[in-house]
């Protein structure tokens, strides 16, 4: 059920955030009223994707905040999503360093889980971290 959910708030969103002007306040007002741990963490991600391009800090402040409630969660996938949420909008501002330094707390998590396919996805993400960045000494 808390993935249909998320899978909802998810496509609503991710429209307003597009095409509509009150998607910030719409989801600041979902933060503050739900109480469902992965609708706000769904929440505070979009917020951050609203502006990951216009506004790094505000971008990175949600993606921490996302950070934060995914660990009250004790979800490590949430953990996890999270801190590849925050290297993304890091990669996007063209900080490969602090997306590099994110990817791996991420990698971190999915190997302590034993997360193969997790394990993966980080060290792919590094890497295209360090491509980016010309660092192909790594």
């Amino acid at each position: 059920m808390k993935k249909i959910i998320s899978f909802v708030v998810l496509i609503i969103v991710v429209n307003n955030c597009f095409y509509g002007s009150n998607s910030v306040d719409s989801l600041l007002h979902l933060v503050k009223t739900t109480k469902v741990d992965t609708v706000k963490i769904v929440a505070y991600e979009q917020l951050a994707l609203c502006y990951r391009k216009t506004n790094k800090d505000s971008a990175l402040y949600f993606n921490q905040k996302a950070i934060d409630a995914a660990k009250q969660s004790d979800n490590y996938q949430f953990i996890a999503e999270t801190h590849r949420e925050y290297a993304l909008t890091a990669q996007a501002n063209d900080d490969y360093v602090l997306a590099a330094n994110y990817y791996k707390k991420a990698f971190d998590i999915h190997k302590k889980h034993k997360d193969k396919k997790g394990m993966s996805e980080a060290y792919n993400d590094i890497g295209v971290a360090y491509y980016y960045a010309g660092d192909y000494d790594v």
